[in-house]
């Protein structure tokens, strides 16, 4: 007795297209997760800042993970001699940065300022994505 099958691409597809968006959500978390255990607390703001979005470009579906705060670039690349420019931080309009540094009360007048490194919090996130799950 012959055997007939009917093959439905567009279903197919439909399953592949779900089971790799539920795959990226997973793997999207985790390095939320990692992004926000290796983030560095003063106040909590950068932490609490991080978040994925969910987005499909045609079928492909697509996280992205970052903070909308102005300030985290710069605490992630670092500034000043150890940003990406290299360069010391000088004042624009002036002679001199002037700047209180947090517990003090006295007034900072400096020529130039090295900078902070960076700490990259979201390099270490990808290898989040590539553990096993756990169970």
């Amino acid at each position: 007795m012959p055997v007939s099958i009917t093959f439905n691409g567009n279903a197919l597809r439909s399953i592949a297209v779900q089971a790799s968006a539920d795959d990226l959500r997973v793997r999207a978390n985790r390095v939320l997760s990692a992004a926000r255990r290796g983030a560095p607390v003063d106040r909590g703001t950068l932490r609490a800042s991080l978040a994925v979005e969910f987005t499909r470009v045609g079928d492909v579906p697509v996280a992205r993970i970052g903070s909308n705060l102005k300030y985290a670039m710069f605490v992630h690349e670092g500034t000043g001699l150890y940003g990406p420019a290299h360069t010391p931080i000088v004042p624009r309009n002036g002679r001199y940065l002037v700047f209180t540094p947090r517990g003090s009360k006295t007034k900072v007048f400096a020529k130039s300022v090295r900078g902070m490194p960076g700490r990259p919090f979201l390099r270490d996130g990808p290898d989040a994505a590539r553990r096993p799950p756990r169970r």
